[in-house]
């Protein structure tokens, strides 16, 4: 392999020549539009996410991309996403759950913290797909950030003055519950 390739693209071109050997062998078709849309979306949260160490982002572990399917490991996040808690907690008083504030703000400075290390980053990093399923909760209730799989690497774009305009993002990626208007309208 050439020097610019990474481990993980000499393990993607493996795992892609053996998928399509034991595809042959097995008599299995070819892997769908959709499901080569899946593989692409997962290797690109490995690469961001192998890369990344932050108390408020979930710790990836490892992965596997030489078998039927392609899987990787993050460390376990108890309290599973914040929309399922919220939803469990109205669900057993018999209504909306509004957790304390105190709660609320240690959530929002987790979450701010985790974006703010992402946007700080040698090649800033927008996750795009933020929202309540993409918050996972500790057993303790503390909250890190998950799913890259739309994040966006940014170009750095410091050179020492404030000149710089801003970068161009494409709309209409993520969730539309959650976007910002001007991305849902593709504005800049």
């Amino acid at each position: 392999y050439h020097e610019d390739k990474t481990a993980l693209d000499a393990i993607q071109d493996v795992a892609q020549e053996v998928s399509q050997l034991e595809r042959e062998h097995m008599g299995l078709a070819a892997p769908t539009p959709k499901d080569m849309l899946a593989l692409e979306e997962m290797l690109h949260e490995v690469r961001i996410l192998s890369t990344l160490r932050h108390p408020d982002l979930v710790l990836f572990l490892g992965a596997c991309l030489d078998t039927q399917p392609c899987f990787f490991i993050t460390e376990y996040m108890e309290g599973g996403d914040l929309m399922a808690h919220m939803m469990k907690k109205a669900q057993k008083l018999g209504h909306a759950y509004k957790p304390p504030m105190s709660q609320v703000v240690r959530w929002a400075a987790s979450c701010s913290r985790a974006l703010c290390f992402l946007h700080e980053c040698g090649k800033p990093i927008i996750h795009r797909d933020l929202k309540p399923l993409n918050l996972l909760l500790s057993r303790t209730l503390d909250l890190k950030v998950t799913d890259f799989g739309l994040s966006k690497i940014m170009a750095p774009i410091y050179d020492g003055t404030d000149s710089n305009p801003a970068p161009k993002m494409s709309g209409g990626v993520g969730t539309y519950r959650y976007m910002a208007p001007e991305v849902v309208r593709y504005e800049q």
